[in-house]
């Protein structure tokens, strides 16, 4: 992953040298991101966490079902997310979003506050 894609308070995957996990971002300098737990990760160690129904479920969206055009739509705090297919389209500013971090940067932008997730 690239420095410009994440922001603190993101989740992320890290594949660590003798490892895998979903870690929370709580610093950051152009080199490495330092994580809740106390460990760090250079960037390339970062992967995004792919956005699943399951994981909005988790993080708290409800599920208002199928529209019209059989389209799945999920609501959190006037946040509207569609599944399309494969697909989650974030209503309000049209982005498609793959990962979880960048549903949480969208959200930041629409809020001005972080979505506030435990994964663990």
């Amino acid at each position: 992953m690239k420095h410009n894609e994440i922001r603190i308070d993101n989740w992320v995957r890290w594949n660590g040298p003798s490892h895998k996990e979903d870690a929370r971002i709580i610093s950051m300098s152009k080199e490495e991101v330092m994580f809740a737990c106390g460990d760090t990760a250079t960037y390339n160690e970062l992967r995004p966490i792919k956005l699943t129904k399951k994981l909005l479920k988790h993080i708290g969206f409800d599920c208002f079902g199928k529209d019209w055009e059989g389209v799945d739509r999920y609501e959190l705090h006037l946040m509207k997310i569609e599944i399309r297919g494969k697909e989650f389209y974030e209503f309000q500013t049209g982005t498609y979003l793959k990962s979880l971090h960048q549903l949480q940067n969208v959200y930041y932008s629409l809020h001005e506050n972080d979505l506030k997730i435990n994964l663990k």
